[in-house]
């Protein structure tokens, strides 16, 4: 009996813990993105108020791609979830929060999110 209970125990940490998906290849974490100028620094802090707004993991998201599209003036910021990439059948699919955030360089605001 106390070895079950030692065994059980041992098991409760891993069961409880996120699992670490390793970063794709291509793409960057998120949350590490390096921004360079003023403009990309607006836009990644936009970009990530309106995550937490949505109450979700920083940390849950990879930026596929970011650029700004001089025709319309947004920057885009490609984002995938890391479930996307899931392991094991066991891990719920949130590919569904893939998307692309437009921030307005213009109106210095989020005008829209679009999955995809």
């Amino acid at each position: 009996m106390k070895y079950l209970a030692i065994v059980l125990i041992l098991l409760a940490g891993p069961v409880r813990s996120d699992r670490v998906v390793p970063i794709p290849d291509g793409m960057t974490a998120f949350w590490s993105f390096n921004a360079k100028t003023e403009l990309e620094i607006k836009a990644f802090e936009a970009a990530k108020a309106y995550l937490k707004n949505q109450n979700e993991d920083l940390n849950k998201y990879y930026l596929a791609e970011n650029y700004l599209d001089v025709t319309t003036g947004l920057y885009r910021f490609y984002i995938k979830h890391s479930s996307t990439y899931r392991i094991s059948k066991n891990e719920i699919d949130e590919s569904y929060k893939n998307g692309v955030i437009y921030y307005d360089i213009k109106k210095n605001k989020i005008v829209k999110f679009e999955r995809k």
